[in-house]
């Protein structure tokens, strides 16, 4: 990738601002009239950073990325996850003791659409990657009964569930 230069004719400086090197520039600036560039408005900022596609398809973040697949953004002097920015903006504060779920599945997915507040317990249910969420959507035990209403044994924290017909079969 070449290197941007100044824009005045001759000169071969590095491109800084307005594309003028950094002595243009500041000689720019000294003229009377000269007024400094409109700063987008934080709203701007943030959605000069979506992918925006159709409305029920998934807007991706195009800049910072977490190490964990979702998107980072500067907001209000805090580094923010971006889906909870594009919540904030377009639908308003996320209600106290929930976190916002992604239904698409998306991480750096931002479609406001697509993101539901929930308590973190159904957040962790309905991953497809915890152990929890794998569980929870078993159907059968590992020897092939049905969980049934009637066929299941739930702990009193909730936390395991056991198949009654094993338990049975277990017993001397």
């Amino acid at each position: 990738m070449s290197e941007r230069t100044c824009s005045v004719d001759g000169c071969d400086r590095p491109h800084a601002s307005r594309g003028l090197c950094g002595p243009h520039y500041q000689k720019e600036r000294a003229q009377p009239g000269w007024q400094p560039l409109p700063q987008p408005t934080p709203e701007e900022r943030f959605w000069s950073k979506v992918e925006i596609r159709g409305a029920d398809d998934c807007w991706l973040w195009t800049a910072a990325h977490h190490g964990d697949g979702y998107g980072l953004h500067r907001h209000l002097g805090r580094t923010s996850r971006a889906h909870r920015v594009a919540y904030e903006l377009t639908i308003g504060p996320i209600p106290e003791g929930l976190m916002l779920d992604h239904l698409c599945r998306v991480r750096d997915c931002v479609n406001p659409a697509h993101l539901e507040p929930v308590t973190n317990r159904e957040n962790i249910l309905r991953s497809e990657i915890t152990p929890p969420g794998i569980n929870a959507r078993k159907t059968h035990c590992i020897r092939g009964h049905e969980f049934t209403p009637d066929n299941t044994l739930v702990r009193r924290d909730g936390a395991k569930r056991e198949c009654r017909a094993c338990i049975r079969e277990r017993r001397p």
